[in-house]
């Protein structure tokens, strides 16, 4: 049974967000299309200022990578977003971002990873696994300790999935620790 705290948070967070129930999922999906191509996933100013920030073209996808300026970090951190799977990267994912560079002195590298409606998980995996793969074959600089898997929400889920695929192999890397908060695993929508 859900906690008095739970069974408050269901109704505030819709509220705050201003959701509402899907009455029509073609506007839903227009909506969210228009979205997306409105989004901007790169850093906040204050973010881009206060740290190094780098953009590449990798598997297909942007990907960033967060450092502190004038400092050599100490790992790799791949941090993948929630959003439900429909919403990139936002100021609050930077926040975080920022906030493990400054305080645990690692490279965090935030693929903007293919999203629905117009792609799936399955889309997004692959390339995540050959992402992955490139940053723990480095054998200089952060990434030589390996590389620590972080998620939250959706990206939570894939960092999941991304643990499960890369320890099942029998050769390859492997993270060295897993980070999720609030994953979602269960994508049924049952429990």
């Amino acid at each position: 049974m859900p906690s008095p705290q739970h069974q408050v948070l269901t109704w505030v967070i819709p509220v705050i967000r201003r959701r509402t129930e899907v009455h029509d999922p073609e506007q839903v999906r227009h909506d969210v299309l228009a979205a997306q191509a409105d989004a901007d996933p790169a850093p906040p100013r204050r973010v881009a200022r206060a740290f190094d920030v780098r953009r590449r073209e990798a598997f297909g996808m942007p990907v960033f990578e967060l450092r502190p300026r004038g400092g050599e970090p100490r790992r790799t951190v791949l941090y993948l977003h929630g959003g439900g799977f429909v919403s990139g990267l936002d100021r609050l994912h930077w926040r975080y971002a920022a906030r493990l560079v400054r305080d645990l002195g690692v490279r965090v590298v935030l693929p903007s990873y293919p999203l629905a409606p117009t792609h799936t998980w399955r889309d997004a995996l692959p390339r995540l696994v050959e992402l992955f793969d490139e940053l723990a074959g480095e054998v200089d600089g952060p990434s030589a300790e390996g590389v620590v898997l972080v998620g939250d929400s959706a990206g939570g889920g894939l960092a999941v999935s991304l643990a499960q695929l890369t320890t099942g192999q029998s050769t390859g890397p492997r993270p060295t620790h897993l980070v999720v908060f609030a994953p979602w695993l269960d994508l049924t929508g049952r429990t």
